[in-house]
């Protein structure tokens, strides 16, 4: 997939700066400063947060039916 980008910051963008470019060109993750570090910290604290709610639940259901037993 390509996209057509302009190469200044005039608007409208006149047509000999207009260039085809792909999204690799467009989007470039070190630019944006997305790391391999970062991405395990994303990853991490997504499973995290994830595994923290199942417990939280967990718990609750354990205790309400220790509740629910005496």
């Amino acid at each position: 997939m390509q996209f057509l980008t302009c190469s200044s910051d005039a608007v409208p963008c006149p047509v000999e700066l207009q260039q085809w470019r792909t999204v690799a060109e467009v989007i470039d993750p070190a630019a944006l400063g997305i790391t391999p570090e970062l991405m395990v910290k994303v990853y991490g604290f997504g499973f995290g947060a994830t595994f923290m709610m199942f417990v939280i639940g967990f718990v609750v259901a354990v205790a309400v039916g220790l509740v629910r037993k005496v």
